[in-house]
């Protein structure tokens, strides 16, 4: 929202003005009220504005009338009440005689409030004009920035002109609240014509936005408008949530801190963005507390908040509590006859139902966005959670039905944008079914389109897409060009977390190529050209990749990529494994994921014990062991202790698996420590393995390689836990899928760990 930057009446000596006595009062009302809107006082703004409105109307004051209803408007909006903004914006309208200055000051009240109430275009130049040739500059900054605003839809460029153009206009009148307002206007337009270039240029336009909104707070410092600081912070940190950057959390925290607790609709959106920014820096607990806390204050009707706390309760996995605020979100907006929110908030719900199990109860809650079409993303989302309900169900030839005939609707409609992206939903059907050539060749159509419709990012996810496909079709160098591709498209629209997320791609196809090699026959003595320049590819690409990531800002994909490269320096036997293994221990710490701390703490326990480090192999899987047990991973925790098992006959001593952590493992140690079975039936080793694989919807042969098959390294690590939790008297390597990459070979592998252990 915007608070008045017209100062009219607050800077006019009625003194020395002659005005008879009902107009001189009704002057100094709205007077009075533009002060209080000046020291965001919102509600007695609102009270002198409506009496002052009331007086002018009855002496027939059209230019007064209008000046109250540009400082009424403002004041709705503050309030979030942006319905009566537009009902009184237009009641008042009606009443004005076309092509005065009073009708063009209602028209801007319009303009200001959002793009749907707004005049068009045409019509707002044709206000510029007017208020040019009376004189009232500030009004003609204010009608520049609503053209601005409606501009950045289409032209960034344009934007930006246009925003500047009123930035000129507010300082030859010295009108420091416009400036301020002005220089958001350019931050917003230099955010959206970063999208149109490329590389370094992308980094620094979205610099200078951030650099242009940080002027704009300082200059409402000055000013003493504490609300207008805290919405341009809030600014600020969603624009680096979008870059994941860890300073939107400090950014959220102080815009929250300079509010404290008005219990009004500023508060709870600044409360909203901050759980936002906490769920997304890995610190969800920290938001559904927050949350808490503020709906007990705050109105039941804060909507932003309830949104905010179901995407909390997803995070820390309480999926029951999400769907409950969620049902009763939906409520509120269907009261409230928002059907854009209704739509949102159905769709939302429709994929906690799928999450839980409720195919059915999903698929219709999709299937009535779908049939309301409000909005493109909830149509998408909606359309998605149709087809992996489908899929969910075993209907796999509905899904592709549905998926096509979605395609066939956005064809119809002339939106090649969102046919495309259908079109990725229907490779994804293929590729479930195995269907790997029209996966590709659909994959291909959609990237085709982005290129056309100049949509770079959406076009990398189709390249990434495609190399997927590629991988499982076993034509590695074809995936891994792309790969390339997408990780160079990211690199353009200055995603690094993407492009280095790509690089990893890249990295883990080098090795399932050289995997593949291995099986064919070939090995590394040979000195076969292709398995080694796999290798090296593989080991390269994994090097660059953490360099990029080491310069990311969020510390949660610094881990994330640390961790999958890691893996990659196991699977080629790289030298610095250790101190990678070491590295992504330290950035997992940071962000607090025990998980796979505590999963790399394993690796580094088994790179030290092959090195025969005994003692630091046995520092790493004690600490592994508390990690897991903290977070309630009772398989991490035998796979800890098979670890020290192994470490304790290296060192020619006894295992004490219950003296191990201060005997927090004595209490799992009945579970953990099971009797050995006999030797398993090999049938029945093969139907465990594949179940495990299939449980992620890799549908595989024997002798296929699971990796082809779509899955990424942590679903890999799914299979390993799995099995390991159905033979926990065999120690199963945690790079089992990468050494033995078919269901044939693990089962050889499982029968002769048994062997051994027997």
């Amino acid at each position: 929202f915007k608070l008045p930057t017209m100062d009219r009446y607050s800077e006019l000596d009625l003194q020395t003005v002659q005005f008879d006595g009902p107009e001189r009062e009704a002057l100094l009302l709205l007077r009075s009220a533009e002060r209080y809107a000046y020291q965001e006082d919102v509600d007695a703004a609102r009270r002198e504005g409506f009496r002052a409105l009331e007086m002018l109307k009855q002496l027939y004051y059209m230019d007064g009338v209008a000046d109250c209803v540009l400082l009424l408007v403002q004041c709705f909006c503050c309030a979030n009440q942006h319905v009566e903004a537009v009902s009184l914006a237009t009641e008042e309208l009606a009443l004005q005689t076309a092509g005065t200055m009073a009708e063009a000051k209602i028209q801007l009240a319009l303009g200001e409030i959002s793009d749907e109430a707004a005049p068009e275009l045409q019509q707002v130049m044709k206000m510029c004009d007017i208020f040019r040739a009376a004189g009232e500059s500030r009004l003609q900054a204010r009608v520049l920035l609503v053209a601005s605003r409606l501009h950045r839809g289409t032209s960034g460029a344009q934007a930006l002109m246009l925003a500047r153009q009123a930035l000129r206009v507010s300082r030859s009148v010295k009108d420091r609240k416009g400036e301020a307002v002005a220089l958001h206007c350019i931050a917003c337009a230099r955010q959206v014509s970063a999208e149109s270039l490329s590389g370094l240029d992308v980094r620094a336009m979205r610099r200078s936005a951030k650099e242009a909104a940080l002027e704009a707070r300082d200059m409402y410092r000055e000013l003493g408008m504490t609300r207008k600081v805290a919405l341009e912070l809030e600014w600020c940190a969603r624009c680096h949530l979008q870059e994941q950057n860890d300073a939107a959390l400090v950014e959220a925290r102080e815009a929250v801190e300079l509010v404290g607790r008005t219990n009004d609709p500023l508060e709870a959106r600044l409360l909203a963005t901050y759980a936002e920014a906490a769920v997304a820096h890995g610190n969800p607990q920290v938001a559904v507390e927050t949350i808490r806390e503020a709906l007990l204050r705050l109105p039941s009707t804060q909507t932003r908040l309830k949104e905010a706390m179901i995407a909390a309760s997803v995070a820390v996995d309480d999926l029951t509590a999400a769907i409950h605020i969620a049902s009763e979100l939906l409520e509120i907006y269907r009261e409230h006859g928002d059907v854009p929110g209704e739509m949102r908030i159905q769709c939302t719900l429709a994929e906690l139902n799928l999450k839980v199990g409720n195919s059915n109860e999903a698929m219709d809650g999709a299937a009535a966005v779908l049939k309301a079409r409000t909005c493109n993303e909830s149509t998408r989302k909606a359309f998605r959670v149709v087809v992996d309900a489908s899929i969910a169900q075993g209907d796999g030839q509905r899904a592709l039905r549905l998926a096509r005939t979605e395609v066939s609707h956005w064809e119809g409609v002339g939106d090649r944008k969102e046919a495309a992206l259908a079109m990725l939903v229907v490779a994804s059907v293929f590729t479930a079914q195995r269907l790997l050539s029209k996966a590709a060749e659909t994959a291909s159509q959609a990237q085709r389109i982005f290129h056309d419709v100049k949509d770079r990012r959406n076009e990398a996810a189709a390249f990434g897409a495609l190399g997927q496909v590629r991988v499982r079709q076993h034509q590695f160098e074809r995936a891994a060009r792309a790969y390339e591709r997408s990780e160079k498209l990211m690199r353009q629209v200055g995603d690094a977390t993407a492009e280095a997320s790509m690089m990893v791609c890249l990295a883990e196809t080098h090795v399932q190529h050289m995997h593949w090699l291995l099986k064919s026959g070939k090995t590394f003595q040979d000195g076969d050209d292709v398995l080694l320049a796999s290798r090296d590819h593989a080991l390269q690409v994994a090097v660059d990749a953490t360099s990029l990531a080491r310069q990311l800002r969020w510390k949660r994909s610094l881990s994330n990529v640390l961790h999958r490269c890691a893996k990659v320096h196991i699977a080629v036997g790289s030298p610095d494994t250790q101190d990678m293994i070491s590295e992504s221990i330290e950035a997992c710490s940071a962000v607090d994921d025990k998980e796979n701390e505590a999963t790399m703490l394993v690796l580094s326990a088994h790179v030290h014990l092959q090195d025969g480090s005994l003692e630091l192999a046995r520092t790493a899987a004690q600490r592994a062991m508390s990690l897991f047990h903290e977070s309630g991973n009772g398989k991490g925790e035998r796979d800890s202790a098979q670890v020290l098992d192994r470490i304790a006959k290296a060192s020619g001593g006894r295992s004490d698996i219950a003296g191990i952590s201060g005997g927090t493992f004595s209490t799992h140690r009945d579970q953990l420590t099971r009797v050995e079975t006999p030797m398993p039936d090999r049938e029945l080793v093969r139907q465990v393995v594949g179940n495990a694989v299939r449980d992620l919807g890799s549908v595989v042969s024997d002798d296929e390689v699971v990796m082809q098959s779509g899955m990424t390294s942590a679903s890999a690590n799914i299979v390993r836990d799995a099995l390991a939790a159905y033979y926990p008297d065999i120690h199963i390597t945690p790079t089992l899928v990468y050494d033995y990459p078919t269901i044939e070979e693990m089962v050889q592998y499982i029968c002769h760990r048994h062997a051994d252990r027997r």
